[in-house]
């Protein structure tokens, strides 16, 4: 997705663009077939429930308002987020509309957006899309600051080119061939403390199903585990729970019997997994071993090299359950096409505004979700009984107290809800001290929970013994 996005972009500026793709499957026929046989091995997450906040919206409507036409056509639908904003005393007419005219969330599949990016890529002048093709090194030229001049391929072999975009997601090696290049690539990685369990379902009537308290989502973090659902595409809603990775109790999600019968313990998705309202439309998908990592193109302010640019996943990975790695995706296009357009004669200044400005926008919201795990696990693990880990950064106001604070403060909830749809800087809402003395003041609603992990390990039929656990 990364590198198609960007791909487009960078054509419709005017350069010429190879994209390189692993895959080498052809295009399914329609959305339909690509979400039920696409098979993507390299893109693990394409099978999982989708997360479109208004960054990624907001970035299509300005760069690729086509796309987002093509998707609207086969089906995505968007989620004005101002239509949410809670009745209190200083409602919805009381915010300006210029702060939530971007407030609108996307609901469509992965594999349904990918379907439609790969069309407009084939159709797309400028652009030559090369699928099964599989990048095995870089090609240097030596300096002060090494400089990318091009990539070796598998069966293509080495291709000569400007600029390299390494789009190539989690599994990027680019760490190692920075380094055979003494150029170096270090950064950050963290375990995200969750294993996630997906199934999609197609509802039956929809004007029939309750109302997401947030637009297309549904998000609730338990006692010891979690559980999530979003509206996608044509009438389809992605179901997900996810488990601690040492909870092996709740191993059995995988199995679909196991997992609609946990999603029914939890009132608020029970009736996205109800047989009289909803079916099943795949099986249950399983990813794991889910990290936190982030990569730093600068030393000291300057580049680690030159003519190449990570983005996507290839420079930060976060917990798919915000939701945020397509946005930082596509605004990390526009990063890119804005930088070359800007500094299109020197290397080492192309690399130096593409490389703050990608930081800029990466490091606070990876640094964010870290600090939310943190304390997820914390929780999660005091839960089952495990020795205490790292404690959570200190923040000024965590993430379910602002939450809460929105349901009787109309401000609040818009402020929120732009800082976790990526309009707005994390900061603005989390570390703001002047914001969490006026949350204090406030009377919201108490934390709860509408379910436990206990409520879940009942459901599923496991012993007693271990729903006290």
């Amino acid at each position: 997705m990364a590198g198609l996005t960007c791909g487009l972009m960078l054509a419709r500026a005017g350069r010429r663009v190879t994209v390189l793709e692993r895959d080498g499957a052809a295009l399914p026929g329609d959305i339909d077939e690509a979400a039920a046989d696409w098979a993507r091995p390299t893109v693990p997450q394409v099978q999982h429930a989708p997360g479109f906040m208004a960054l990624a919206r907001s970035v299509l409507a300005r760069r690729l308002p086509d796309v987002l036409d093509d998707l609207l056509t086969h089906g995505a639908r968007e989620f004005p987020l101002r239509e949410w904003i809670p009745s209190t005393p200083a409602g919805a007419d009381a915010i300006d509309r210029a702060r939530t005219d971007e407030l609108i969330s996307l609901g469509c599949r992965r594999t349904t957006l990918e379907w439609v990016l790969r069309r407009c890529a084939a159709a797309q002048p400028r652009l030559t899309l090369v699928p099964g093709a599989t990048v095995t090194g870089l090609m240097w030229r030596s300096g002060p600051v090494p400089r990318v001049i091009g990539v070796r391929t598998r069966a293509h072999g080495a291709l000569r080119t400007d600029v390299v975009i390494d789009a190539s997601g989690r599994r990027t090696e680019v760490d190692r061939w920075a380094t055979d290049a003494g150029a170096g690539f270090p950064g950050w990685d963290e375990h995200c403390g969750l294993v996630v369990y997906t199934r999609f379902y197609r509802v039956r009537d929809m004007s029939a199903m309750p109302r997401m308290p947030r637009g297309n989502a549904t998000v609730l973090v338990l006692d010891g585990c979690a559980a999530y659902a979003f509206l996608a595409d044509n009438d389809t809603v992605a179901v997900v729970l996810a488990r601690h990775p040492q909870d092996d109790d709740l191993a059995d999600l995988r199995c679909p019997a196991v997992f609609e019968a946990a999603a029914a313990a939890v009132p608020p998705l029970a009736p996205w997994v109800d047989p009289t309202r909803t079916e099943p439309i795949s099986p249950v998908a399983v990813m794991g071993g889910l990290r936190a990592t982030m990569r730093f193109p600068l030393r000291d302010g300057r580049p680690r090299l030159l003519g190449m640019h990570a983005i996507g996943d290839a420079l930060a990975t976060t917990n798919p359950a915000y939701g945020r790695g397509a946005s930082l995706a596509m605004a990390h296009g526009e990063i890119v096409t804005d930088g070359l357009a800007a500094e299109p004669d020197s290397p080492l200044r192309q690399a130096e505004l593409i490389s703050h400005r990608l930081t800029a926008l990466t490091l606070p919201h990876w640094l964010d979700t870290v600090r939310h795990d943190r304390g997820r696990i914390s929780l999660w693990r005091a839960t089952l009984g495990l020795p205490r880990t790292a404690p959570p950064p200190r923040m000024s106001m965590p993430m379910p107290v602002a939450a809460a604070a929105g349901a009787v403060d109309a401000d609040i909830w818009v402020r929120v809800a732009r800082a976790v749809h990526m309009l707005d800087p994390p900061q603005s809402v989390f570390d703001h001290p002047a914001l969490a003395a006026r949350i204090c003041d406030l009377d919201p609603p108490p934390l709860t929970w509408p379910a436990r992990r206990a409520d879940l390990l009942a459901a599923i039929g496991a012993p007693p013994a271990l729903r006290s656990a």
